[in-house]
């Protein structure tokens, strides 16, 4: 996204909304969330960034300038948390995803790994 009101816009589409129904959800005319959209988020009154940001589950902060890069939702946030809060578990999680070291390599090690399981499958 190349600002904060683009990126608005695809969350609300993300969400299943269009600019009105997501108007109509956080209970904000249309005219003004078109407006904000249109003329962009800074002039907006606070109370209207976070009846937007409320509405898609990010937090206001995420709409900084400079945290545009990579902005998370309230759940995401909570899951990096854990992460950085269990380094224990860090490794696993990172071999589970496919993150840590080569991830090439560790992809397709994980493929082979997947495809050499052979526990058997309970039937009821």
């Amino acid at each position: 996204m190349t600002n904060r009101e683009e990126y608005i816009t695809q969350l609300i589409k993300e969400k299943g909304f269009n600019i009105k129904s997501f108007a109509k959800h956080i209970e904000m005319p249309y005219s003004t969330l078109r407006s904000i959209l249109e003329k962009g988020i800074g002039g907006a009154s606070i109370d209207n960034v976070i009846k937007i940001c409320k509405g898609l589950d990010i937090s206001v902060d995420s709409l900084k300038p400079n945290e545009m890069k990579f902005i998370c939702s309230a759940h995401e946030e909570k899951v990096i948390l854990a992460y950085r809060n269990n380094p224990g578990m860090q490794s696993a999680v990172d071999k589970l995803l496919g993150i840590s070291g080569d991830d090439g390599a560790l992809i397709e090690d994980m493929g082979n790994t997947i495809t050499s399981i052979k526990t058997p499958i309970k039937q009821k």
